[in-house]
This record gives structure tokens, C-alpha cells and sequence, in this order.
């Protein structure tokens, strides 16, 4: 497994990846802050459920987005504060 410089970029372009491609669901490595994110998109309205797979090794999240007559209820997201450039 690849060593992760900014593990919310990478989990939120797996989310917009998943979405574009029109998949049922979506795995990523778990985290405590992961799981928030999930739990407020949830909330939101943007995906469908989350759970957390601790069967193999490593725990997993696995993610279902929500779809909205057959489009992307996220459609574009923007990550604005990054390692490099702290924004609040």
C-alpha cells in the first residue's frame, strides 16, 4: 500500500471518481476523521450510507454514494485547504 501525503484529498477524489463512474459503492483505508466526513455527508444528503469493514488486515470504509435520476447527487467537490496552504 502507497504511503498517503493527504488522505482526505485522496478519499474525496475516490468518492468523485466512484460517482463519475457510476459505482455502487466505493472502498478507502479507514480513519477517524474519514468516518466524520462520511457521517456529515450522510447527513447532507450526498451519499447513501457508510460502514466500516474491520474483516482483513487493515480496516476499510466502504461507501455508497447517492444517486438522483441516474446523476451524481455530489457532482463536484473542492478540497481548498491543502498540506501546502492552510486555509480555514
Amino acid at each position: 500500500m502507497a504511503v498517503l501525503t493527504d488522505p482526505i484529498a485522496d478519499f474525496l477524489i475516490r468518492l468523485k471518481n466512484a460517482t463519475r463512474a457510476e459505482k455502487e459503492e466505493f472502498t478507502a483505508p479507514f480513519s477517524k476523521i474519514k468516518a466524520d466526513i462520511a457521517r456529515i455527508l450522510k447527513e447532507e444528503g450526498y451519499i447513501w450510507s457508510y460502514e466500516i469493514d474491520t474483516d482483513g488486515s487493515f480496516p476499510q470504509i466502504r461507501v455508497k454514494p447517492k444517486y438522483v435520476d441516474k446523476a451524481p447527487a455530489l457532482t463536484d467537490l473542492k478540497r481548498v485547504s491543502r498540506p501546502g496552504l492552510r486555509q480555514y
